[in-house]
């Protein structure tokens, strides 16, 4: 019986041992906001937290109210990124000792907006060896039209100088 309680009492104290060591490495909390230049919050940023020393990465992004909150970090230094498409990318570096609940704010300036348009479409080659295309393009030119010259007499003042003279006869 001595020797079960003996076995017992060693197994207790091994996992006590094991427990220390884990239980100095604790963990951390990280919180914060994101906002832009003006101060207004920025929901759906992209926040990123990467242990420098083990370089594991945990991703969240930002509530309604431009907020984030990482549970559970192993202690170290970590950096973090905040990013949103139109901004500047926001980045920040904290050490987190066991039981810290470290507060890091992001203010992110307005970016460059890259964009590239693209256009494409069959092009009808440009020939120059061939008169065809030319001669199609001269059927495009105005038509003139001769007209023949106003009789003198059949102008419209000449006629109203006829009907008034009629009429006063």
């Amino acid at each position: 019986m001595t020797k079960g309680i003996g076995f017992l009492l060693g197994v207790v104290i091994s996992m006590c041992a094991l427990a220390a060591p884990a239980a100095a490495q604790g963990t951390a909390d990280m919180v914060g906001r994101v906002t832009d230049s003006s101060g207004a919050i920025l929901p759906g940023v992209t926040v990123t937290a990467r242990h420098v020393g083990t370089n594991v990465t945990r991703t969240t992004v930002t509530s309604e109210t431009g907020d984030y909150t990482f549970t559970a970090l192993s202690i170290g230094e970590y950096e973090v990124k905040s990013e949103l498409s139109g901004f500047r990318t926001g980045t920040s570096r904290v050490t987190l000792a066991t039981g810290d609940r470290s507060r890091v704010d992001f203010r992110l300036d307005v970016g460059t907006v890259n964009e590239s348009i693209v256009v494409t479409s069959d092009v009808q080659q440009l020939q120059t060896d061939a008169s065809h295309i030319a001669a199609e393009r001269s059927d495009c030119r105005p038509q003139h039209h001769q007209y023949s010259p106003i009789d003198p007499g059949s102008s419209r003042r000449s006629r109203n100088r006829d009907d008034q003279r009629q009429s006063s006869r």
